[in-house]
């Protein structure tokens, strides 16, 4: 028995997902903001001792430094909350890691 070819039809999704990627890189301001959120994870996440820093000024049940997802838009609103939620804790973090304030 042979069957005809099936047609390759792209996942709705998956589409969404690129063009709301593409949208968003477009703008240079959310790309220098989510350039930020990258920094931020970056500057904290090779370094045991910059994280231990950062979770000394944390306070409990809040959330930690997330970094993105380049395939899944809806993990970047969770990097987002993050900084917006311990945007005092990650500035006093990084003074203190800077300028060695212990």
């Amino acid at each position: 028995m042979v069957t005809a070819p099936v047609p390759f039809v792209h996942c709705g999704s998956h589409n969404l997902n690129l063009v709301i990627n593409d949208a968003v890189n477009s703008v240079v301001e959310n790309e220098n903001f989510f350039g930020l959120l990258r920094g931020l994870f970056s500057f904290f996440a090779p370094s045991l001792n910059r994280w231990r820093e950062l979770g000394l000024e944390a306070e409990k049940g809040s959330l930690t430094l997330k970094k993105l997802c380049t395939t899944r838009w809806s993990s970047r609103i969770d990097a987002v909350r993050a900084v917006r939620d311990r945007y005092p804790h990650i500035k006093m973090s990084i003074n203190t890691v800077v300028f060695n304030i212990y």
